[in-house]
C-alpha cells in the first residue's frame, strides 16, 4: 500500500470569540459552559479570553448561545468538501491495537438523533438531544489520522407545523462528510421531527459539551427573550 505523509501545517492559532452585546439576553449559558472564555459584564456576557486550539469545539462555543450572539473572530471560510484524504504512515499498527474494541450501540443511536427526552420549565418545553461523544469504531478514521473525538455539527430549526419542529444537525468537518458515505451507521447528520404538546410560537437552540437543547415557547408567551433567559437560567441552575 502506498502512503503519503501529511502536509506540514502552521501552529494552530488561539480561538478568538466575541459577543454581540445588543443581541445578548443575559441567559449566562455561555458563561456556565465555557467559564474560561466568557464572563458576565453587568447584564450581558462578554468574551474575555481566547481558547487554545484543541481545548474546545468551536461549533459548541458558537452554539452555546440560544440567540446566536457569539461570533468567532478572524476565521476564513471552511472548505465545503473533501474528495481525497491523505493516508497516515503506520496507521495499520494503530488500528490493530484498537480493532478488537466493540462498537457502541448508544453512540450509534446518538448519531441518528434517537437519544432524547423532553421536560417543561416555566411553560417552555425543553427538548434534549444527545450528541455523539466520539466517532464510530472504523479503520478509515485511523487510516486518515482523524482523532476519535466528538464530531462538530451545525444546527438549524425548521417549523413543520404549529406543533412540530424539525431539528437538523449536519457534520461540519468536510473529511467526515466525505467518510459518512463509506462508514456504516455514520450519517452526514441527524434529523429529529418533534411534535410538542402545544402549538409553538418561537424556538431557540443551544449546545453544550454533550447535548443539543431546543427551547420551544408555546403560543401566548409574553416577551420571548426575557422568558427564554429565565428558562435557561433555571435550567442551568437545576443542572
Amino acid at each position: 500500500m502506498t502512503t503519503s505523509a501529511p502536509s506540514p501545517t502552521a501552529a494552530a492559532s488561539p480561538l478568538e470569540f466575541s459577543v454581540d452585546g445588543p443581541r445578548c439576553i443575559g441567559c449566562i449559558a455561555c458563561v456556565n459552559v465555557f467559564p474560561n472564555i466568557f464572563r458576565m459584564d453587568g447584564e450581558r456576557a462578554a468574551a474575555y479570553a481566547s481558547a487554545g486550539a484543541g481545548e474546545v469545539l468551536p461549533s459548541r462555543v458558537l452554539h452555546s448561545c440560544p440567540v446566536g450572539a457569539i461570533q468567532r473572530a478572524g476565521t476564513a471560510a471552511d472548505p465545503k468538501s473533501a474528495t481525497a484524504l491523505e493516508i497516515v504512515p503506520g496507521w495499520e499498527k494503530e488500528w490493530e491495537a484498537h480493532r478488537g474494541e466493540p462498537g457502541d450501540i448508544l453512540e450509534r443511536e446518538r448519531r441518528y438523533g434517537r437519544v432524547l427526552d423532553v421536560h417543561e420549565i416555566r411553560g417552555c418545553f425543553v427538548l434534549r438531544i444527545e450528541l455523539p461523544r466520539r466517532l464510530p469504531h472504523h479503520e478509515l478514521f485511523y487510516m486518515h489520522g482523524i482523532p476519535m473525538e466528538p464530531p462538530e455539527y451545525d444546527c438549524t430549526l425548521q417549523p413543520v407545523s404549529p406543533w412540530t419542529i424539525s431539528v437538523r444537525a449536519r457534520l461540519l468537518d468536510p473529511r467526515l462528510l466525505h467518510l459518512s458515505g463509506k462508514v456504516n451507521s455514520f450519517p452526514p447528520g441527524l434529523k429529529v421531527d418533534y411534535r410538542f404538546p402545544k402549538p409553538v410560537a418561537a424556538v431557540f437552540h443551544r449546545m453544550d459539551r454533550h447535548d443539543l437543547w431546543v427551547y420551544a415557547l408555546p403560543e401566548g408567551t409574553q416577551d420571548p427573550n426575557a422568558t427564554l433567559a429565565a428558562v435557561v437560567r433555571q435550567h442551568l441552575a437545576e443542572g
